[in-house]
Order: C-alpha cells, then sequence, then structure tokens
C-alpha cells in the first residue's frame, strides 16, 4: 500500500521531535512505487548509523530513508 502525502507529513513532524537538536535535514520523498516516505539527510555514515538506530525503518508504517548528503543545513 502506498504512504499519502498527508500520512508522510504526519510521520516527519514526529521524526523533526525525535531528531530536534540533531545535525539533520528532514524532508518528504516519493518512493519508486510512487508513496511518499520520510527522508532524513545526513552529513555522515556514523551519523546515519546513529538516526537508523533512534528511528528505524519506519514510523507509523511511513518509511523512513536515510541519505548521507555531505553537509547538512543552508549552505
Amino acid at each position: 500500500m502506498r504512504t499519502t502525502r498527508k500520512e508522510a507529513s504526519v510521520a516527519k513532524a514526529q521524526v523533526a521531535v525525535r531528531l530536534a537538536g540533531h545535525d539533520t535535514s528532514i524532508g518528504l520523498h516519493i518512493d519508486d512505487g510512487g508513496g511518499y516516505a520520510v527522508r532524513v539527510n545526513v552529513a555522515s555514515e556514523q551519523i546515519a548509523q546513529a538516526v537508523r538506530t533512534l528511528i528505524g525503518d519506519e514510523v507509523d508504517g511511513v518509511p523512513v530513508r536515510v541519505r548521507v548528503v555531505g553537509q547538512v543545513g543552508m549552505r
């Protein structure tokens, strides 16, 4: 079943609360199947592993994708 944008937005808010104070950028992402997921951008693989441990693969049935992007935040 595809996750809707509304479901993903609710999950995104939960992820943002859990990761408050961490060096991350959080947004929505459309998966290959056309459903929405929460995307968490991080600066390093070490931070990615910590986020995966803290958040897991999904929040309330919404997939969470963690991506190492290097520098996070405004440039």
